[in-house]
């Protein structure tokens, strides 16, 4: 399902005529979850065979490498998600037009190509790519040899600390940075919203609810919930998994090894279900401001048209005089001929 979901996406992508820089970023995006999800699919495959408590394992040392070389090159998943936050808060609330982010595209896709490939080389070369029980990823061999230091590592040393170095230290802060992306872009919207609500000069419109005057900040709101829901289904109980294995004191509990492998297989489904999300939602970041700002504009052309024909009828008000009233009533401008002659 989840190399379904990405080979959909990129389909979609893919027929467009005309695409912005936001649809490079998804189609890399896709790419990099059908290459990851064919991966996480090789489950327990490449491991080297007769490892003891591992099932289906039918691989050698040097598929398990491979296998975790690979898996580690998803790390580009993350990044293209934190450069599609901020192609959406660039180009809404700073307004970038989409000539200077097409150039700058080339050395985003270069930094989310050169990251992930980086730490892939690096693990690669220390021998940090071997038997994690459901894959191959960064694991110390044989297993538990940094537990009690009594036994020597083969492979794999210092596997907790490169874990979250290589892979789970940007993957969070991945997912940090696009929750200040996304509140940033919810706090302008709010904040031309606000400035709207001290430009209505209708009578009428200040009957309206709270949830109608913001009806924009919620849209937004709710779309980033959903967008980051994606993300973090997949990577939170993972990351509970890590921290029971870096903290030695308890083995994981059966269930949560279970939601893991179920639900981190599942990041290109879950970036297909948040590719929804995210069309519609740049399709309204992108012109939600200007929508609102032109009927600031325009209720601002209003108030001051009625400012300005309320001052014109007090300056007649106050030019004229009690003399002059009496002088119009004396002299009559429709008085017709045969009355003046009178």
């Amino acid at each position: 399902f989840s190399v379904v979901g990405s080979v959909l996406m990129a389909r979609s992508i893919l027929a467009k005529a005309k695409r912005k820089s936001y649809h490079e970023l998804l189609l890399f995006l896709a790419c990099s979850d059908v290459l990851s999800s064919f991966a996480w699919f090789l489950s327990t495959w490449p491991i080297p065979k007769g490892t003891e408590g591992v099932a289906y394992a039918s691989g050698t040392t040097a598929t398990c490498t491979a296998h975790g070389f690979f898996l580690q090159l998803s790390l580009a998943t993350p990044c293209l998600n934190a450069s599609l936050a901020a192609y959406y808060l660039a180009a809404s609330r700073y307004q970038v037009s989409e000539e200077r982010l097409k150039k700058l595209l080339p050395y985003v896709l270069a930094s989310c190509l050169v990251i992930p490939l980086g730490t892939a080389i690096a693990g690669l070369i220390m021998k940090s790519f071997n038997n994690a029980i459901f894959w191959c990823w960064i694991n110390n061999f044989p297993l538990g040899c940094e537990s009690g230091g009594l036994v020597a590592c083969e492979r794999g040393a210092n596997a907790d600390i490169l874990r979250w170095a290589f892979y789970f230290g940007p993957l969070w802060f991945s997912f940090f940075f696009q929750i200040i992306c996304f509140v940033l872009i919810y706090l302008y919207v709010l904040g031309i919203e606000e400035k709207n609500d001290r430009w209505r000069i209708v009578p009428n419109m200040r009957r309206g609810t709270t949830a109608e005057h913001r009806k924009y900040s919620r849209w937004v709101a709710k779309q980033a919930m959903c967008y980051m829901g994606a993300f973090f289904s997949t990577w939170f109980f993972k990351t509970i998994l890590i921290g029971f294995e870096t903290s030695k004191n308890n083995d994981p509990p059966y269930w949560l090894m279970f939601i893991t492998a179920l639900t981190v297989p599942a990041q290109g489904i879950m970036n297909y279900v948040a590719y929804r999300v995210k069309t519609q939602f740049h399709s309204c970041s992108v012109k939600v401001g200007t929508r609102i700002k032109s009927k600031l504009t325009s209720w601002s052309k209003t108030k001051k048209a009625s400012s300005s024909e309320d001052a014109e009828q007090a300056n007649q008000v106050a030019n004229n005089s009690p003399h002059d009233q009496q002088q119009e009533q004396k002299c009559p401008t429709n008085m017709d001929p045969e009355s003046a002659a009178q």
